[in-house]
């Protein structure tokens, strides 16, 4: 979801089921950030309703392929419209601290690893290897 939207972490796990539109005969399949995951002291992790500034609340068309592993991820689930897309173990929003160290664990050894953040990551893992030099004799 991260590579689709291009969206920021807390954005991107701040997403519930009635975000998205996966999509129909004549709709394209979309996703509108409306919130961001905040940290507040004394309450903890919680779900603000806008983005981080007013104007980059947005809806964003996504690829084919995302709209069809989400249909598939919420027909395992079976979830409820205001559930997060992306839980935490307890079914509560996943805080973008423990996704960056499972990210991390994930890339761990891979050339991903040396990326300054998570789009420049996949977009590393994405790009085709670079082929050898041509000798010439």
């Amino acid at each position: 979801m991260l590579a689709a939207t291009r969206a920021r972490i807390g954005e991107v796990l701040a997403l519930r089921w009635c975000d998205i539109g996966l999509g129909g005969i004549e709709r394209k399949p979309s996703v509108t950030l409306w919130g961001t995951l905040t940290w507040v002291t004394g309450l903890g992790l919680i779900r603000q309703d806008h983005p981080k500034t007013a104007s980059e609340w947005r809806t964003i068309t996504r690829p084919a392929f995302v709209a069809k592993l989400l249909c598939r991820y919420r027909a395992e689930r079976q979830p409820d419209m205001k559930d997060p897309m992306f839980p935490s173990v307890f079914g509560s929003f996943r805080s973008a601290n423990n996704c960056r160290g499972q990210w991390r664990d994930a890339i761990a050894g891979t050339k991903a690893q040396r990326a300054p953040d998570v789009s420049d990551a996949l977009e590393q893992l994405a790009r085709p290897p670079t082929p050898p030099p041509l000798i010439s004799m």
